[in-house]
């Protein structure tokens, strides 16, 4: 899980950076925490989301 605060207010962003890069070169994706993505929004985008199975 990568947390992205550090990226957004400008802490640390070569670790979140180094983070990002060791998750998707190692397992292919990654869990963000910390986005200030709102629950509304991202309920409504699982819900626009086509079936995949």
């Amino acid at each position: 899980m990568v947390d992205i605060a550090p990226l957004l207010d400008g802490s640390n962003k070569q670790a979140v950076a180094k983070q990002i890069r060791w998750a998707l070169s190692n397992t292919g994706f990654m869990y963000v925490k910390n986005h200030g993505i709102p629950q509304g929004v991202r309920r409504f985008s699982v819900q626009c989301e086509p079936p995949v199975f």
